[in-house]
């Protein structure tokens, strides 16, 4: 259903490119959010905004109810669209996207159609994110659409991922690592109760105040426009220039 929403999103984004379909895919999560989700036959009798119980799935002889089952049942599911989403970037379709990035206009001049390979990229996009979507309900074993889907949330998560990497599946799994253990280790000090042994010797300042959560948020946002590929890819490509200088100039050497 989250891939059919998505193919519906991006009908009207077909022409446009760039910054206007951020613009647009933003619009309609706001739109869904004031309008569409308070409909009874989308949130259901029991509304989504205030919470909906989500019971763990149980799969033949297999019953994820306890923790550390659910766990493996998400890394499996996460190696499996890992592996997928390596193979479509090296396939065609994948080609057919960095063409667009690169120009669109050279992209359609050897046959590459921009709308159908943003169909493509909107229905791939929005099936896994309705997939995670479903795993962090389960998880935590109720919608909290409040708290996990609402517009500021997504935003937020999505600036993450933008900043350190969302041309990869490495900057998108290290995304998702240090949006699950960053509150904890960092903002409410634990890293610095591991590193002095004590927790009578960490700082007075932790538990950072919430809003130190937007002074980060804009942090990352300025990292993003200095390097849009993310730090992750951003990283690679220094080293992999790097790498070629110094054998260039072993090669002159020689």
């Amino acid at each position: 259903m989250a891939a059919g929403v998505a193919v519906l999103v991006s009908l009207p984004l077909r022409r446009v490119s760039g910054i206007l379909v951020a613009i647009g895919t933003l619009a309609f999560a706001f739109f869904f959010d004031s309008v569409i989700i308070k409909l009874s036959w989308v949130s259901g009798e029991a509304s989504l905004l205030q919470g909906t119980d989500v019971p763990r799935p149980v799969i033949g002889p297999w019953d994820f109810a306890d923790d550390r089952a659910f766990l493996v049942l998400c890394l499996v599911v996460v190696a499996i669209v890992g592996v997928i989403v390596v193979q479509i970037r090296e396939g065609t379709t994948g080609q057919a996207l960095r063409a667009l990035r690169g120009s669109q206009v050279a992209a359609q001049s050897i046959g590459i159609s921009p709308g159908r390979s943003r169909l493509i990229a909107f229905a791939l996009s929005g099936f896994i994110a309705g997939l995670g979507g479903a795993l962090l309900a389960m998880h935590q074993e109720n919608v909290n659409y409040g708290t996990n889907f609402a517009p500021f949330a997504a935003l937020f998560w999505l600036v993450l991922v933008v900043t350190l990497g969302s041309r990869t599946f490495e900057g998108a799994a290290a995304a998702a690592l240090a949006f699950a253990v960053f509150d904890t280790l960092v903002l409410k000090g634990t890293i610095f109760e591991w590193i002095l042994r004590s927790p009578d010797r960490v700082p007075g300042l932790f538990p950072l105040d919430p809003t130190w959560r937007f002074v980060l948020f804009g942090l990352a946002t300025i990292e993003f426009a200095r390097h849009p590929e993310g730090m992750i890819e951003s990283r690679r490509r220094r080293m992999a220039e790097k790498a070629a200088r110094k054998a260039a100039a072993e090669a002159d050497a020689a």
